[in-house]
């Protein structure tokens, strides 16, 4: 999938009343949103010597400090914290997997 349509899905999952980051705002893991989010980064397609797109580069950053972040009002909800620590790992292995580590 190209980066500006993964892009504009993955800012989708803030506005949408069942996007995973909405929910997390509010102290709610959404698992069905979490396996978008994580098939959204699995159909990233980039090339060897392709730049990131910079609304894409700026939401990649963003999420594993986000739903970190999120981790001491999902259980003060009683969420599954377990599960949203599963998903951070996810996301920033496929982050590593796609663009690379420093």
């Amino acid at each position: 999938m190209k980066q500006s349509e993964v892009a504009n899905r993955l800012g989708s999952e803030w506005d949408r009343p069942d996007g995973v980051f909405a929910r997390l705002r509010v102290g709610e893991f959404n698992a069905a949103g979490a396996t978008r989010v994580l098939s959204l980064l699995a159909s990233l397609e980039l090339g060897e010597a392709e730049a990131l797109e910079r609304d894409l580069a700026r939401q990649l950053w963003y999420l594993p400090l986000f739903c970190q972040w999120q981790g001491e009002r999902v259980a003060e909800e009683r969420g599954d914290v377990d599960a949203l620590e599963a998903f951070i790992t996810k996301v920033t292995n496929a982050l590593e997997e796609k663009i690379g580590v420093p």
